[in-house]
């Protein structure tokens, strides 16, 4: 009786977070553009195979011994969350800082780096930079320069942190989720050009590839991002030319930002405006004449309409 009421129990448990997790897996499938029924094949239908071949053993099974095998069997996925959640806690120990709360990295230079971070003290990131890995990625997947990068949206003045870790070696081009350029560019808004000169004076590639297979300068078509931002990386080398996952263009987000002058200056240095499309297959002079139509007096775009008309 008392397997009984266990083997059901587990069942009734696996129930739950196969729904769970088949609904998790559903709402991963548009962002990362995976059909459903794939989306679906690893956290639904293998587990649920093995749960329906548990439960087959279980009504089928002449003896205890069996019983207790299909047990096991349906008891698998609840024993593996269970195992993966301890190995996840003992790893996170070693993140764990003086005062209770986590780090980025484990006790050594890196985390003497971060903390001096926080205080903004330049000399002490220099200090602990000679002895550190310095593009080592933390517990988020972020270096040490694109944790300092990141602080200038809060505290655009703490350049000097920055400067410190360029000169002592940090990679301009080192990062998993985001790369050092990506975040200069976009903090550009707050801190000014400054961190993108620095990256870009130590080697920074700025038609490296990001996570999401777009050449890390196509950022610096964003609203409200400086027009001077995009003179530098093309300057450096960003091919105006090069295309995106989807074959978006450099041309894609100012259009779609309304950056005319970011869109001027591409145009002149030769982006493709022809093969540049929206995402409802709309061609971009469309787009730019519908703007036009508008009425609206916005900075640059009738030099966009001049060039196109040529």
């Amino acid at each position: 009786m008392l397997l009984k009421v266990l083997f059901w129990g587990v069942v009734a448990i696996d129930v739950i977070a196969l729904a769970i997790f088949g609904l998790l897996g559903l709402a991963a499938a548009g962002p990362s553009r995976t059909h459903p029924i794939a989306a679906l094949v690893i956290p639904f239908f293998l587990p649920a195979l093995v749960l329906a071949g548990a439960v087959g053993v279980y009504l089928r099974a002449s003896s205890q011994g069996w019983r207790l095998a299909a047990l096991l069997v349906a008891a698998l996925p609840i024993l593996i969350i269970v195992i993966s959640g301890g190995i996840s806690s003992l790893t996170l120990v070693g993140y764990r800082d003086g005062a209770g709360g986590f780090s980025q990295f484990r006790a050594g230079p890196l985390r003497d780096i971060e903390a001096a971070m926080e205080r903004n003290d330049a000399a002490a990131v220099a200090l602990a930079a000679k002895s550190a890995e310095l593009d080592t990625p933390g517990l988020s997947g972020a270096t040490v320069l694109v944790l300092a990068l990141r602080e200038l949206y809060q505290h655009p003045d703490r350049i000097e942190v920055v400067r410190a870790l360029v000169q002592a070696g940090a990679d301009p081009n080192a990062g998993e989720d985001e790369l050092p350029l990506q975040v200069a560019i976009g903090v550009s808004r707050e801190a000014g050009p400054e961190p993108v000169m620095l990256l870009l004076a130590a080697g920074a590639d700025p038609n490296r590839r990001t996570n999401e297979g777009q050449p890390a300068y196509f950022i610096a078509g964003g609203a409200a991002i400086d027009v001077g931002i995009m003179t530098a990386v093309l300057d450096r080398g960003a091919d105006p030319r090069a295309l995106g996952r989807d074959s978006t263009t450099a041309l894609s987000l100012p259009v779609r930002t309304r950056n005319w002058p970011v869109v001027l200056l591409l145009l002149q240095r030769g982006a493709p405006w022809r093969e540049t499309k929206a995402s409802d297959g709309q061609s971009f002079r469309s787009l730019v004449e519908a703007e036009a139509a508008g009425g609206v007096d916005t900075v640059g775009l009738a030099e966009v309409i001049r060039f196109l008309d040529r």
